[in-house]
């Protein structure tokens, strides 16, 4: 199909599957099965053995007919929650989550650079014809190679706000000039992650690895064809699985030393025969007692117990080996010499279970971000990056009736609700992890939340003992005590939530305002002035639907947030 370029599309490794031939990724795209084949039906190819590459972790999201990686400037990601809200007359309401998880909706160009485009796109409309997935490369979230990585192990310089980096997630190593291999995440540390795939010159310099996302694209999709062999895609497309999880872990039972000493079952372990942490109650024991040198299996699947009986200074690991390949529940794995003879008490062991297995988790979203909670809310504390001017609005509910009449308006409720807008444009690293994990908590316009108004409500003369003396030309008692909840941001960029539980005027243009945090313990400052005092606001976001711009290393985000009247979490 010519030279891979990334960003790019590529289906199905490259080339169409012959049998015998390998496609560069275990993974990346044996399945749909689009040509009417099973790839499972060919064992000459034998690409998934027991024991292959010591029990590699296949990936946990669908491998996708095609692979596309997105163009970062100009993506757009949209996320859709689905709350039902029941508003009363008194301006309280109700609001039940109806998904937990968000719909997400993609929208960004995608290069496409091969010699046969034509061939290319026939493929890629068969598969889509057919419904199946696609994989979509988050090029938002990369992470650069910080050496030349031409293994498995692909050194980065940090996974710690990587939401994505977990065991069994689908990757993909791009690199501009040499093209592109996928992969799936065996292990990570702080700083490497392994990969089931060698990655040779991809891994060089200047490459990056990606989440790829399994993505349903639109019944139409547009692209604009250059004089050159380059296309690119306008990819619009929708999520097909529910956010991404970590892959189930089988349980294990290490055989050396301390388990068997003799050394014959060294580099051999028992691992269960299924993955997830119902493994962990196998329990398994191992005597010389076995009345021929075959040994025998005496085992119960209900109970989950497997008795190994071997002939001690007459067993061979061939005849091990034979022997654990009738069970049920666990196989072998590992390397051996099988002429090696199990010695007649070192290789016994007591009841012992395997360890290790775990379910499929979904992912933490926000890893190595924090959002902070006052009150039992979670804060909107990043400001709200206005210039100049910030948009606010009247939402009375008043519904105007006319019915060829007069024209009349039916009052919907006794108290307004108020908008507000909310605009935030960060670097997307940190910053973008920790927007992700608000998102997470309020759930669209499910929760709500505290907002502070950002201005100097309450102007600050002096601090005291769980307690502030501020000017009274603010008015407090406008809004105390109906409003009780504030922020107070020190110079030295300290933020401190309390609530106000008394107000005194003191004659003498001042007003004393008692605080205590969430606790009721008394709130004192540190000697650090104060810069401003902010009334919190509870708030709701006025939408389901938070849409989300990528550009030069940034993401910006504009929202509108309702505050309503609302004493407790629904």
């Amino acid at each position: 199909m010519g030279t891979l370029a990334g960003p790019l599309v590529f289906p199905l490794g490259g080339i169409d599957p012959v049998p015998g031939t390998p496609l560069g990724s275990w993974w990346g795209g044996w399945f749909p099965r689009g040509f009417g084949l099973s790839w499972w039906g060919y064992p000459e190819l034998a690409w998934f053995p027991d024991g292959f590459a010591a029990d590699t972790v296949p990936g946990t999201n669908p491998p996708g007919a095609a692979t596309f990686v997105l163009l970062q400037n100009g993506t757009r990601v949209t996320y859709s929650w689905r709350t039902g809200i029941h508003k009363s007359y008194s301006g309280r309401e109700r609001r039940s989550g109806l998904i937990d998880d968000p719909m997400v909706r993609f929208e960004g160009d995608a290069l496409l650079s091969m010699v046969e485009t034509r061939a290319t796109r026939s493929r890629l409309a068969r598969y889509a014809a057919q419904g199946q997935p696609f994989l979509l490369g988050l090029s938002y979230e990369a992470l650069a190679l910080r050496t030349a990585s031409p293994g498995s192990v692909v050194a980065v310089h940090s996974t710690t706000s990587s939401d994505w980096c977990v065991v069994g997630a689908r990757v993909a190593v791009v690199h501009t000039t040499r093209g592109t291999m996928e992969g799936v995440i065996q292990s990570y540390t702080a700083d490497e992650i392994t990969l089931d795939v060698t990655l040779g010159a991809i891994g060089a310099i200047g490459a990056t690895i990606v989440p790829l996302f399994a993505i349903f694209l639109d019944q139409t999709q547009g692209f604009g064809r250059y004089p050159v062999d380059l296309e690119r895609w306008s990819l619009r497309a929708r999520n097909a699985v529910a956010g991404l999880a970590s892959s189930p872990i089988k349980a294990e039972l290490s055989l050396e030393d301390p388990q068997t000493r003799s050394g014959a079952l060294d580099f051999m372990r028992l691992v269960a025969q299924t993955s997830g942490a119902a493994g962990n109650s196998i329990v398994v024991t191992q005597s010389d007692d076995a009345l021929s040198s075959g040994g025998e299996l005496d085992e119960d699947v209900g109970a989950q117990t497997l008795h190994i009986k071997y002939s001690g200074d007459d067993t061979t690991v061939d005849q091990y080996v034979a022997l654990l390949a009738g069970s049920s529940l666990v196989r072998l794995l590992g390397t051996y010499t099988g002429t090696d003879i199990l010695a007649a008490a070192d290789d016994e062991f007591a009841a012992t279970s395997l360890s290790g297995g775990v379910d499929a988790t979904p992912i933490a979203v926000g890893i190595g971000a924090s959002v902070t909670y006052f009150n039992g809310r979670p804060v909107w504390d990043r400001g709200v990056d206005v210039v100049g001017m910030a948009g606010d609005s009247l939402q009375s509910m008043a519904e105007t009736q006319d019915f060829g009449g007069l024209p009349f308006a039916a009052g919907m409720a006794a108290v307004p609700d108020w908008g507000r807008d909310i605009k935030i444009s960060r670097p997307v690293r940190g910053e973008w992890q920790w927007f992700k994990l608000f998102l997470d908590k309020i759930k669209g316009r499910w929760k709500s939340f505290w907002l502070p108004t950002h201005r100097d409500d309450l102007p600050w003369i002096s601090s005291g003992v769980g307690a502030i003396t501020v000017d009274a030309a603010a008015d407090v008692f406008a809004w105390y005590p109906n409003q009780k909840h504030i922020q107070i941001v020190q110079i030295d960029g300290t933020a401190t939530y309390a609530i106000v539980t008394n107000a005194v005027d003191n004659g003498d243009d001042t007003v004393t305002l008692t605080l205590i945090d969430e606790a009721a313990s008394p709130v004192t400052l540190s000697g650090a002035a104060v810069d401003h005092v902010s009334w919190l606001e509870v708030c709701r976001l006025e939408s389901d639907t938070v849409s989300v711009a990528f550009g030069a290393a940034m993401f910006s985000a504009q929202m509108t947030a309702r505050v309503v009247q609302q004493d407790e979490e629904p």
